[in-house]
């Protein structure tokens, strides 16, 4: 069980660093359309909110559930923000916010 959490913490941590050197090499306040960008307009968030879960996951307490949903929360409401920043500029196609295919 400790491993598979552990593989999800380390494919998420990559994928987030992917994510991010995407972000680097991109135009400003534009959306890439490869990865997980095709799917969702924050998948570094996304990604993060994998993270905090799968800690949760191999180590369980009360006060970090409370900061597992902090983050999927906080970020969730950035994510909006930023889906209707690009939804403004006309850069939406398909995507939804940070969670593939539901939000």
């Amino acid at each position: 069980r400790v491993l598979f959490r552990s593989i999800i913490f380390t494919i998420a941590s990559l994928d987030q660093s992917y994510n991010h050197k995407i972000l680097s090499k991109q135009k400003k306040y534009t959306i890439p359309r490869i990865g997980l960008f095709q799917y969702v307009v924050c998948p570094h968030y996304f990604d993060e909110i994998i993270i905090y879960g799968s800690i949760f996951l191999i180590k369980p307490s009360i006060s970090f559930s409370l900061v597992v949903v902090w983050v999927a929360v906080n970020l969730s409401i950035s994510a909006n923000e930023s889906f209707h920043f690009h939804k403004s500029q006309d850069e939406i196609k398909f995507q939804k916010r940070i969670f593939p295919f539901i939000y």
